[in-house]
């Protein structure tokens, strides 16, 4: 790793960060190589996520995230440190406007670090609960009358509602395999593909992109059927008699080898993208998850922002129901003789 560990540097290598997955990694292993300076790296990690733009704040988070989970078995008070400043930082992301997109990509994190036990269960639950109630922190008006609170209405799960979520995760499992995902620390791997998930048009294109792939050459797969024997036979040298016989078989083998080596290179090929195709598919589910999940958790909040509504044109309706009998301002009283 090149270069001693300054605030000032980390500063500058945190302003170069981008949200391509050998970014985040390059930084993430300049911080481990510098993890003896753990506090100075999660202070300044923190000031710069609450100085930069809103645009920039996911890329920050998923920095940490890459890091707690490469290290949390070999320096846990590294894991601590981010923990102790994740509660500040979650109070300062509930303050600001993100897109869908990078609301179900905060939310996503959330379940990762939950299901892969990174942090204590207590602060993942403060967390969730500033995350949840981030669109409630507004003070209610102090003219706003008191609301009689209604019952929460319960939504009844489907029977074949954990049946569906096996199938879900040995599907997600499935998935991960193909693309090469770490299930047990959620690292995607290598290379330059972004974090973000793709969109349905460019993942649709990806998986049209595989119709062309070596494995459905079929004229390719007839030819390498038809090679002669011979050519892969070790007793056929015995067989030679002449420099004519040696010379054609010379040729017949160099001709089987080279569209072997063609047909094993376009096959690595397709390996390499049906395995990029699966890890699209993997992120693009793995979104949809998580916008599921928060758009349940919306229509949670709208339903009881309904349920007060409801109750306080129930109360205005009582209320205007027992007032006296005011003639109105507009009706025109007769002059008094």
């Amino acid at each position: 790793m090149s270069g001693g560990f300054s605030e000032k540097s980390l500063e500058r290598k945190l302003s170069e960060l981008n949200n391509t997955a050998i970014s985040i990694q390059q930084l993430s292993l300049w911080l481990l190589h510098h993890k003896k300076h753990f506090e100075a790296i999660v202070r300044t990690w923190y000031r710069e996520l609450t100085r930069s733009v809103s645009s920039r704040k996911l890329i920050f988070l998923y920095l940490a995230n890459d890091v707690v989970q490469n290290v949390r078995k070999t320096k846990p008070e590294f894991v601590n440190e981010f923990g102790e400043k994740l509660i500040e930082t979650f109070n300062h992301l509930s303050s600001v406007n993100f897109d869908e997109k990078t609301l179900g990509s905060i939310h996503r994190l959330l379940l990762i670090w939950e299901e892969r036990q990174i942090f204590d269960k207590k602060l993942l639950a403060i967390l969730n609960s500033i995350w949840k109630n981030r669109s409630n922190r507004r003070e209610p008006s102090p003219h706003t009358p008191p609301l009689t609170q209604s019952p929460k209405r319960e939504r009844e799960p489907s029977p074949d509602l954990p049946s569906k979520k096996i199938q879900l995760q040995q599907t997600e499992e499935r998935l991960a395999n193909l693309a090469g995902v770490d299930t047990d620390d959620g690292s995607i791997g290598n290379g330059e593909e972004s974090f973000d998930p793709p969109d349905p048009e460019e993942l649709i294109q990806a998986i049209q992109g595989l119709e062309d792939a070596a494995t459905s050459d079929e004229k390719v797969r007839e030819e390498i059927s038809l090679l002669s024997p011979e050519v892969s036979d070790l007793n056929s040298v015995s067989n030679i008699s002449t420099q004519e016989e040696g010379e054609l078989l010379v040729a017949k083998v160099h001709g089987a080898a080279k569209l072997l080596e063609d047909y094993n290179e376009r096959l690595e090929n397709e390996l390499r993208e049906r395995r990029r195709v699966g890890r699209m598919i993997y992120e693009f589910l793995a979104a949809q998850k998580a916008l599921v999940s928060g758009l349940e958790e919306r229509i949670d909040t709208y339903k009881d922002k309904l349920d007060k509504v409801r109750s306080l044109e129930e109360e205005v309706r009582k209320h205007l129901a027992s007032l006296p009998n005011i003639p109105s301002a507009n009706r025109q009283v007769a002059p008094i003789l």
